[in-house]
């Protein structure tokens, strides 16, 4: 392909030449973008479109005021809920901070033995794994980024992660109940 050369004066013709060359590039980028199938095009915006929708939707998790009936008396938690799959996948990972008296409330739909570990999670925290009534069976504490499973002994609904040591600070241990109207 002819390119004009302005140091060997080719006047008229180079001129021609060149908006030759222009208009040949032109079309080369629009058969690139062309050449590319509508198929394609549209599944990169969806997969575009939809991994921005599910970041967004996993920001704003419901959060509820959970009451724990302790012997010494009732403990107030606030909880953000996992709900979904994707929620409960997510969980806390890549929090920096999690105050005490602050929470997540995993719930499942049916009773199952639970394991969580601390992939991409920075704080230490403490899990309750509870029954489909309420009562706090057991609890552990889990170190940040430990990829150990933290196996529940039984089955259970629920599993509350709260910072490490939160509920012996808060005078709470099994046997203790969640109140889980309205969950």
């Amino acid at each position: 392909m002819p390119i004009f050369d302005h140091k060997k004066g080719n006047g008229d013709q180079g001129l021609g030449t060149r908006v030759f060359v222009r208009e040949r590039c032109l079309k080369l980028s629009r058969i690139m973008i062309v050449s590319i199938p509508h198929s394609l095009k549209l599944l990169l915006f969806l997969v575009f479109f939809l991994s921005s929708f599910s970041c967004k939707a996993l920001d704003k998790l419901e959060k509820r005021e959970l009451i724990i009936e302790g012997k010494a008396g009732n403990v107030t938690l606030t909880a953000e809920l996992a709900l979904t799959p994707a929620q409960r996948e997510q969980g806390l990972m890549y929090r920096k901070e999690l105050k005490d008296g602050e929470g997540m409330l995993f719930v499942f739909q049916s009773d199952q033995v639970l394991s969580f570990w601390m992939k991409n999670t920075f704080v230490p925290l403490s899990i309750a794994y509870i029954s489909h009534d309420g009562k706090i069976l057991e609890i552990y504490d889990m170190q940040p980024e430990n990829l150990d499973p933290v196996r529940s002994s039984r089955s259970v609904r629920y599993a509350l992660e709260v910072p490490q040591g939160w509920f012996s600070r808060a005078d709470l241990g099994p046997g203790d109940r969640l109140d889980t109207q309205g969950l």
